[in-house]
């Protein structure tokens, strides 16, 4: 059987579109376009260049994975049919060794820039968080020119967002009475990356420790201004909320969580966010005004998803 390139692409392009719905529910969880989900939540330069870096992150956990699986049961086939046709073993075995090349360039290099970094600025904020992007934009004006007195673009429904850094937003919602942060995980894992404990770090100007279990990566990471000023935001329409993640616990890889970036909310009002629950809708509606992006989770997991 003569096996040409031209069909092996065919072949390719068919299994490309099998795993197209994989690849847009992961994106879409993934939250790769980092804006305009709220009708308060406008794009900056700055959410261009975090696109590019969630493009980045889910080219090499989402994609890269399932190729390079692809491609050890095309190189295998070739080696099974190697009996047929000696040619076959060689095409075989370069397709393993490009794939495993491939990988340790792709890994190897971030692997060892990390380890440079961290030998390096070893006990500094740098050695953790050199590969994420912390980008503002200042000076926008409220209605304004966008001069250097202005603020940062306010969210039309609720007006100005909580000012101050990450430090003193965590502070402030600390001494909220309104907002009760979770003390244990919902698998009933505990660690040192609880709701509450996150916060409490980023407000003793640390890092925020994610948890070691299932998908979780590990390590710390810095919890997300925006994130911290849209649970004041949210906090501030309900007399009280209750948060059941933030950096910790175990969602799906590549998830906002680990990046600081996500909150989960399982209470409001006193009501638990449940499958039908009627401050569902509230909730969802309050995170997407408060510039976030809401995923209704309350029948899978008893909780609303706000993402920025």
């Amino acid at each position: 059987m003569k096996i040409t390139y031209t069909k092996i692409f065919v072949v390719l392009i068919f299994i490309a579109i099998l795993f197209v719905p994989y690849f847009t529910a992961n994106a879409q969880d993934s939250g790769l376009v980092p804006c305009g989900s709220g009708l308060g939540d406008l794009c900056t330069a700055c959410d261009f260049f975090e696109l590019v870096d969630n493009v980045k992150n889910f080219l090499m956990f989402n994609i890269v994975p399932p190729v390079g699986v692809l491609f050890v049961v095309i190189a295998g086939f070739f080696i099974l049919t190697a009996g047929a046709k000696p040619a076959n073993l060689g095409r075989g075995k370069k397709i393993l060794t490009d794939l495993v090349w491939g990988i340790l360039i792709i890994f190897g290099a971030w692997m060892i820039t990390n380890t440079i970094l961290k030998i390096l600025s070893s006990g500094t904020d740098v050695s953790d968080n050199w590969y994420k992007i912390d980008c503002r934009v200042e000076g926008i004006g409220v209605g304004g020119d966008g001069g250097p007195g202005g603020s940062t673009t306010p969210i039309p429904t609720i007006g100005l967002p909580p000012s101050g850094d990450a430090q003193s937003l965590a502070q402030q919602i600390l001494a909220k009475s309104g907002i009760k942060l979770a003390t244990s995980h919902p698998s009933g894992v505990n660690d040192n990356a609880t709701a509450r404990q996150n916060i409490a770090d980023v407000a003793a100007g640390k890092s925020a420790a994610r948890s070691c279990y299932p998908n979780a990566p590990c390590g710390t990471t810095s919890i997300a201004t925006k994130l911290l000023q849209g649970i004041l935001i949210i906090a501030g329409r309900f007399s009280s909320i209750n948060i059941s993640e933030i950096a910790g616990g175990s969602h799906s890889r590549g998830s906002l969580h680990y990046s600081g970036r996500a909150v989960d909310i399982n209470f409001a009002n006193g009501q638990h966010l449940t499958c039908g629950a009627a401050q569902v809708s509230a909730v969802m509606q309050a995170c997407r005004d408060a510039g976030g992006r809401a995923n209704d989770e309350s029948c899978s997991a008893n909780h609303v998803h706000c993402s920025f």
